[in-house]
Parts: C-alpha cells; sequence; structure tokens
C-alpha cells in the first residue's frame, strides 16, 4: 500500500521531484547555452566596431591622398622644392593611417588574447627591462612612436597582429628607406640630405602616390582576412549561425 502525504503517495512525490529536477537541469543548460551566445555575441559586435573603424580610416587616408592627387598635374618638374612638400604630405597621409590603423588591430586583439598581444609587443619593441603590462602602455607607446617606413609596417603587421602581407623583402626595404630619406630631407632639411639637395620630379610623387596607396589597400586587405577567420572562429566556438560576406 503506497503511503499518501497531502492527497499525494511517496511515488509521486518521487516522479514530482525526479521532472522538476530535470526542468531545472534544463533551464541551467539553456541559460550556459544563452551565456556562450552572448558572449559570442559581443565578441562579433566588437569585430563589427573594429572593421567599421578601420573602414572609416583608410577612406579618409583615401580622400586625402586623392586631394594631393588632385595638385600634381598643375606642377611642373621645375617646382622641385613644392613636388618635395607633395611627397612629405602623401607620406605624412600613410604615417596617420597606420597609427589610426594600428590602434584599430589592438583593440581587437585585446578581445582575442591579450596576454600574447603584450608579450608580442614587448618583443617588438626589443624590450627586456621596464616592459609594457597592460593595453594602455601599449597605444600610448606607438601613438608616440614614429611610424612611417612601410617595410618596418610590414613586419609590424605580421608580427604583432599575425597578418599576412607578403613582399620581396629587399626590394621593400630598399624603395622604404630611400622613401623616408626624401620625406626627411624635405620635413627637417628644406630638401637637403648631408649637404646635398634632393631634386625630385613629378614623376617620383606619382610613383610615391600609386605606391602607398596601393601599400594601404594591401594592408587593409590583410586585416579584413583576419577579421572575416575570426567570425568564422566565434561563430563556430559558440554556436552562432553567421553567414559571412565577401570581403570588400
Amino acid at each position: 500500500m503506497n503511503t499518501t502525504v497531502n492527497n499525494f503517495s511517496v511515488e509521486e512525490d518521487e516522479i514530482l521531484d525526479d521532472e522538476l529536477d530535470a526542468i531545472i537541469q534544463e533551464l541551467d543548460k539553456f541559460e550556459e547555452e544563452m551565456d556562450m551566445h552572448n558572449q559570442g555575441l559581443d565578441k562579433l559586435f566588437n569585430l563589427f566596431d573594429c572593421a567599421l573603424e578601420l573602414y572609416e580610416k583608410i577612406d579618409e587616408c583615401k580622400k586625402n591622398l586623392e586631394q594631393l592627387k588632385k595638385i600634381i598635374p598643375h606642377t611642373s618638374n621645375s617646382d622641385d622644392f613644392l613636388l618635395g612638400c607633395l611627397y612629405c604630405n602623401i607620406c605624412s597621409a600613410l604615417e596617420g593611417f597606420v597609427h589610426r590603423f594600428i590602434s584599430g588591430l589592438i583593440k581587437n586583439e585585446v578581445d582575442v588574447d591579450e596576454k600574447k598581444l603584450i608579450s608580442s609587443a614587448n618583443n617588438n619593441l626589443g624590450r627586456k627591462k621596464k616592459l609594457l603590462t597592460n593595453i594602455n602602455e601599449i597605444v600610448n607607446e606607438y601613438k608616440n612612436k614614429t611610424i612611417n617606413n612601410p617595410f618596418e609596417i610590414a613586419i609590424l603587421c605580421n608580427k604583432l597582429f599575425n597578418l599576412n602581407i607578403k613582399y620581396d623583402e629587399i626590394e621593400l626595404e630598399k624603395y622604404s628607406t630611400e622613401m623616408i630619406r626624401v620625406r626627411n630631407s624635405f620635413t627637417h632639411n628644406n630638401g637637403y640630405n648631408n649637404g646635398t639637395y634632393v631634386n625630385i620630379n613629378k614623376n617620383d610623387v606619382e610613383h610615391v602616390l600609386f605606391f602607398i596607396t596601393r601599400f594601404i589597400n594591401i594592408i587593409n586587405d590583410e586585416a579584413l582576412k583576419k577579421f572575416d577567420k575570426q567570425l568564422s572562429d566565434v561563430s563556430d566556438k559558440h554556436g552562432l549561425n553567421i553567414e559571412q560576406g565577401q570581403n570588400g
């Protein structure tokens, strides 16, 4: 005979307890899944923010370069100092873009692996003492650092952010060295380098404009490829069914 308490048998009470436990377990599982999805969504929104920032930065840089391009047809090779100044301004457009580009990538890397980023930054800067210990220090370090050499920028992006910028090491280093020599001569010494005037013609200005435009497109494309891969990884890890579009 079943014992009854408050019109319920002990057997029925145990069944209700089991059912309640099952419901609680399902709710706990659902809560864990929702937490995981929410974490994934937070990461995805951060990725989208970084990609949008990157788009705005490269769009601004391209507009600046287009404005400078409009001046070139109105010059002649005899306007050597003006051409030198144009050359410098084109280099400045790259430098301004790269500072903001790196800041955006640092923001993205923090969400991926902050400890790895800090370690990579210290290694890249050759620091063995007074190590950088947090993200703000890294941002300030690169914000105050002159970054205008394409060869060094390519190395930095590949080592610090694991981009895959392909280049001919000898050719890029050679061209970058000459580019900085011209830039520094007109920026700091009225067009002179070691007492000798640096002659610049329209072809030189057009070439550096083409080179820098192509260079920023390459590093932008590689960053977007990385964002696309991260989007896929986050989607898989957190159980999100996100359909990816094409870059660009």
